[in-house]
């Protein structure tokens, strides 16, 4: 599949969540078959969230 040019394996995607909050959850979801994952912000430095 397809889209905007880029080849995805599988047209499942996942979306920002608690899914993919860490590198480790990530690799595991995309080597169930997600085609691809959308995730929170990424920066250099942690951020203080909400309190």
């Amino acid at each position: 599949m397809r889209i905007k040019g880029l080849r995805l394996s599988n047209p499942t995607i996942l979306a920002s969540g608690i899914m993919d909050e860490t590198a480790g959850a990530i690799k595991r979801v995309i080597k169930m078959g997600a085609g691809a994952v959308v995730t929170k912000s990424i920066g250099e430095k942690p951020r203080e969230g909400y309190l």
